[in-house]
């Protein structure tokens, strides 16, 4: 473990360990290394969430902003029983230059809830189960966010897919998983539920969907 060069990085990452971007979904969506996934770091669960999302057998190695934190993440990470050979020193600075960066879509609920009453596009909520139970968007698929990994199979990759959750951190991490895997057309629900609400748009409640199955 330690800081690593961005050549050194990319080595890693091409020998098969995963990039682990630890910043906010928004500013991993604006530019990332290809293949990244989104990680948003946090001091007191960045252990937890990832063991809820992520296979332990793989190899990790990390970006963050700013880079200081990177021990820290290495520490936790490990801690967590997970292998995490180094931190890309110099954090996003480091390919401040790049031009081969990736993006990740991104919409707010009103834009959202245009595209799936067009029809243009499918929705995955990777919120837990009995999150989407208690109120979800009509249509929307639900995989909880620990599950992604291992139920790619069951999403079409090359449908347009809407990603969100309560607020858009598990869902940056399934957005950047999708796009690591080759989806084609991913985007980000920015506010996740909680804007989609707010906005005062429908949910589909228990209610409802105790009606639906009785008729």
């Amino acid at each position: 473990m330690g800081a690593l060069s961005l050549d050194a990085f990319r080595t890693l990452a091409n020998d098969g360990a995963v990039p682990l971007d630890l910043r906010p979904p928004h500013q991993f969506a604006e530019g990332h290394l290809p293949g990244s996934l989104c990680l948003q770091f946090g001091r007191h669960d960045l252990g937890e969430r990832a063991a809820l999302a992520l296979p332990r057998e793989r190899r990790y190695v990390l970006v963050m902003d700013p880079p200081a934190l990177g021990p820290i993440a290495e520490r936790l990470l490990t801690q967590a029983g997970f292998r995490v050979e180094g931190h890309l020193a110099g954090g996003v600075a480091a390919w401040s230059g790049e031009t081969s960066l990736g993006r990740l879509a991104t919409t707010d609920a009103a834009g959202a809830r245009r595209e799936m009453e067009e029809g243009g596009a499918r929705m995955l909520d990777v919120r837990e189960g009995f999150e989407f139970q208690w109120g979800h968007v009509e249509g929307a698929q639900n995989i909880p966010h620990g599950e992604v990994w291992g139920q790619l199979g069951e999403l079409d990759p090359t449908a347009r897919w809407l990603v969100l959750c309560n607020d858009q951190v598990r869902s940056g991490l399934a957005a950047s998983l999708l796009l690591r895997e080759g989806f084609q057309d991913v985007t980000l629900v920015l506010g996740g539920i909680g804007a989609w609400t707010e906005a005062g748009y429908p949910l589909v409640q228990p209610a409802q969907q105790a009606s639906g199955r009785s008729r």
